[in-house]
């Protein structure tokens, strides 16, 4: 079974590059990534399922990052947070089909539209299809797109409560990443262990390196 290990980063709002990384979405991604063990190949975030989730408290601004790897906590800067790693790979033996589970996840709903009418006819063979512009998706259809992902990856929704967490941040830098995000909490039922298994591990959606796509999962009685 893949190990699986998630960091609880308690940020300590008076340091300056905590205020810079929560300014700035590259600048966090930066950093959460030398937590990473070297020599991980020419992806590392991919290569170590590596996730994390901005979180907002009554206490203060948390990061979640969850990898498949142990996470060098000691490579934060000093003073930066308070910071925590807990082995939580006896969660995936948790998850069978007919659990009752308490969900929470940032996404990145979007959509993908191409042009009806063909792309470029100027070269031999059958035309080539045409680029489509991908398009954020809000309201219903945002609340669509996560509840039919989450069934194509073992997980029926019953109940959501979408929000739009505070993170990422407002930029008007020009060389800034755009991106918006959509928090569901709720509850469902898990329908294919494997599938889900897999999802917490890899994360789901667009913008993983942003703060997008880690799954987290608090599982209840079996039905």
């Amino acid at each position: 079974m893949t190990a699986l290990f998630l960091a609880r980063l308690s940020l300590n709002l008076t340091h300056r590059d905590v205020q810079r990384d929560l300014g700035d979405a590259k600048q966090l991604h930066t950093t959460i990534m030398r937590l990473l063990p070297d020599n991980m190949g020419a992806d590392p975030r991919k290569q170590a399922n590596l996730l994390f989730r901005v979180e907002d408290g009554p206490t203060g601004t948390t990061v979640l990052a969850q990898a498949t790897q142990p996470l060098h906590l000691d490579r934060l800067p000093a003073g930066y947070a308070t910071a925590e790693l807990k082995d939580i790979t006896a969660l995936l033996r948790t998850i069978r089909a007919g659990t009752a589970v308490r969900y929470r996840i940032d996404l990145n709903p979007t959509k993908t539209e191409r042009p009806d009418s063909p792309g470029d006819t100027t070269e031999p063979g059958p035309p080539k299809r045409p680029r489509g512009t991908r398009r954020a998706l809000s309201g219903a259809a945002a609340d669509a797109w996560w509840r039919q992902r989450a069934a194509a990856n073992g997980l029926d929704v019953h109940t959501m409560h979408p929000t739009t967490p505070a993170w990422p941040p407002h930029q008007n830098k020009k060389d800034a990443i755009r991106f918006s995000l959509y928090r569901y909490e709720g509850t469902g039922i898990v329908t294919n262990a494997e599938h889900l298994g897999a999802t917490l591990t890899a994360g789901l959606g667009r913008a993983k390196p942003y703060g997008a796509g880690l799954l987290s999962l608090l599982p209840g009685q079996t039905r």
